[in-house]
Order: structure tokens, then C-alpha cells, then sequence
């Protein structure tokens, strides 16, 4: 039983630190659990974990949130003064950004929902990973040479950067990391670029998870569930201090950093497999 609550935790940690940091979450998991050994590691414990990071962001973002919730319902209630020309109407920044944000996640739900199959089969064998976080290391350092010239974000971009989340379904790509790269390439601010990153993640970690988190919750029993909530509150611990971490660091602009661990990793794991 300890060495369950053991692996749980040690699974929330590493799924808390690397969903926002950009050295890929699935990734590490699929190494994780192979390095673990542990069967009964069920793809609930993941759903739960996932919610977990989704709440993190939540916490750290909470004043944006509350801001983002009150211009959406003043925009439609100013909409509605329009319409019945009482009032004129502009729509606000904030409303702009969740436009932007539903732009961002298209791809990668359409993605997920048509290509599941296909997707599986990367996480089946561990070299894929090793494959991917080599892929993932070099967006990152590119990071290094990226404009100096700042833009605002635009629907254009949102939609690219969407485009590019999606290519971090696959297990070793990391999702903050390719989505944030590509903001930076496209001039966006670096504070911009990880909360539109971080704010994208929501809809899309849900989305995946809810349907599978319904379909295995009837089943738990009381130990499952304390394992859940050791693994889920690790999550969210650690997936605070990792966003907070990660802020601090793209401010100094050494993201490329990221990308010279990626690249270690993807060599070290790609060098085992070859020689087991």
C-alpha cells in the first residue's frame, strides 16, 4: 500500500512539474510508469492528475479568470443594448482573448477525435518518446534566435499556435512548450504567449479527460480513491510552483534551456533502447 501512495505521488509530482514546463507531461509518464512497473496504475489516475493541473492554472490565474468572467457577461449584456439600440458597443480585450482561445483549440480537438487510434500506437513504444523530445528540445532552443520585435496576439496567430498544440498529442512533444515557441516566433510577448498557452490547456485537458473520467468513476473503491487524491493533490502542488517557476524563468528569456534537457533526455532514452 505505501509503495502505491509512493507511485501515485511520484506520478502527480512529475504530470504537476512537466505539464508546465515545457519538457513534455506525457513523455515523462510514459517513462514513469515504465520505470515504475506498477500494473494497476490505471488511465483514471491520469484523467485525475490532468484535472489536478487544470485546477492549478485556475489558482494561479484566478484574478484574470474572475476579470475574463465579468467582461464576457458585460459584453453580452452589451450586446444585447445593441442589438435593441439603446446603447453603443465595443468588445473588450478579454472577450477577444477567449475568441482567440476557442480558435486555439480546434485543431487539436478535431485532431484528438479523428486520430485517436493513431496516437495510441505512439505511446505503445517507448522510443517514440525518446524520438519526440529530441523534436521537442530543438523548437525549444530555436527559442534562442526568435524576433525581437513584440506583436500583439491576433486570430491568425491563435489559430496557428492551436495548430501547433496539436502536434503535442503525441507522447515526448511537449504542449507548453511547442505552443509558447511558436507565440514567441510570431513576436508575441513572452508573458502573452505562457498565458494564452496556459489558458488554451483548459478546454483541451477537459475535453480529452471528461468523457473517460465519467465512464470509471462508478467502480472505485475507497483505496482507489485515496490513491486518486494523494496523486491528484501532488498534481496540483507541484503544477502551481512549475507555472510560477516557468514565468520567472521565459521573463529571463532562457527557455532554450528547456530544450538542452529535452535533448539530453531524448538521446539518453533513444541510446537505451537501442542497447536493451
Amino acid at each position: 500500500m505505501f509503495g502505491q501512495f509512493r507511485d501515485r505521488i511520484l506520478l502527480g509530482i512529475i504530470q504537476g512539474v512537466t505539464e508546465f514546463l515545457p519538457i513534455s507531461s506525457s513523455g515523462h509518464l510514459v517513462l514513469a510508469k515504465k520505470l515504475l512497473n506498477d500494473t494497476e496504475i490505471s488511465l483514471l489516475n491520469d484523467v485525475f492528475i490532468h484535472f489536478a493541473t487544470v485546477l492549478a492554472v485556475i489558482t494561479v490565474y484566478r484574478r484574470e479568470l474572475w476579470d475574463i468572467i465579468k467582461d464576457l457577461f458585460r459584453d453580452v449584456i452589451g450586446s444585447i443594448e445593441y442589438l435593441q439600440g439603446r446603447a453603443s458597443f465595443r468588445v473588450s480585450s478579454n472577450s477577444t482573448f477567449v475568441y482567440y482561445i476557442i480558435i486555439g483549440t480546434i485543431p487539436a480537438g478535431v485532431a484528438g477525435l479523428l486520430c485517436e487510434e493513431i496516437i495510441t500506437q505512439f505511446f505503445e513504444r517507448v522510443i517514440y518518446v525518446g524520438i519526440f523530445l529530441l523534436i521537442t528540445g530543438a523548437i525549444l532552443i530555436s527559442t534562442y534566435w526568435k524576433p525581437k520585435q513584440e506583436k500583439p496576439l491576433s486570430l491568425i496567430k491563435a489559430f496557428f499556435i492551436g495548430c501547433a498544440q496539436m502536434v503535442a498529442l503525441f507522447p515526448g512533444i511537449s504542449r507548453s512548450g511547442i505552443t509558447i515557441s511558436t507565440g514567441l516566433w510570431f513576436g508575441v510577448t513572452a508573458k502573452e504567449a505562457v498565458k494564452f498557452s496556459f489558458f488554451m490547456a483548459i478546454p483541451v485537458i477537459i475535453g480529452a479527460n471528461l468523457l473517460e473520467f465519467s465512464s470509471q468513476t462508478a467502480s472505485l473503491s475507497g483505496r482507489e480513491i485515496l490513491l486518486l487524491g494523494a496523486s491528484g493533490i501532488a498534481a496540483y502542488s507541484s503544477g502551481i510552483i512549475a507555472i510560477k517557476l516557468l514565468i520567472k524563468i521565459i521573463n529571463t528569456g532562457k527557455l532554450f534551456v528547456f530544450g538542452i534537457y529535452c535533448v539530453g533526455v531524448g538521446i539518453g532514452v533513444i541510446s537505451f533502447i537501442i542497447n536493451s
